[in-house]
């Protein structure tokens, strides 16, 4: 957990975000505010630190900034987290943040509405290792269908000849 952002600098639109002080954390903090105000360059921040990715970062660089970006996050048990001379001091791996990446990465809906979804009309998958199982099982599920296809036609083949 982060207590607190003690330094967010040429970041994105976040050129200096903690120029009027430190900005505070819960264990839950929810981000909300008009588009364009830096929310998903914020959610880039705490996830390249989730991450430990200085290059997540570096392509958030602001714009006509002479200086590379700094970040510093103050931690609960009075340690700090730093992102300085293009690398983090450590990686926080219990952060997570719900935006348009977590999303595309972890949840799995089917595109097509078939006969055996029809009853719960939706198919859902949470988490990065159930998509994936999840993709599987839809082109499985394609071949099956590809193959019963195939062996409909050669049954109706043999019928033909035969009858």
């Amino acid at each position: 957990m982060i207590s607190k952002i003690l330094k967010l600098q040429n970041v994105g639109l976040l050129q200096d975000a903690t120029q009027s002080g430190a900005v505070a954390l819960g264990q839950v903090t929810a981000i909300y505010a008009d588009n364009g105000r830096g929310k998903s360059t914020l959610a880039a921040v705490l996830r390249a630190c989730q991450l430990g990715d200085a290059g997540r970062l570096n392509a958030r660089k602001t714009i006509d900034a002479t200086n590379a970006p700094e970040v510093k996050f103050l931690l609960p048990t009075g340690t700090h987290v730093e992102f300085t001379t293009n690398a983090w001091t450590a990686t926080l791996p219990d952060i997570v943040v719900f935006d348009s990446e977590f999303v595309e990465q972890n949840v799995y809906s089917g595109f097509e509405v078939r006969a055996d979804q029809r009853q719960s009309l939706l198919e859902f998958a949470l988490g990065n290792q159930t998509v994936q199982l999840k993709q599987q099982i839809d082109q499985l599920t394609k071949d099956i269908a590809t193959q019963t296809g195939k062996k409909s036609q050669a049954e109706r083949t043999l019928i033909y000849q035969n009858g």
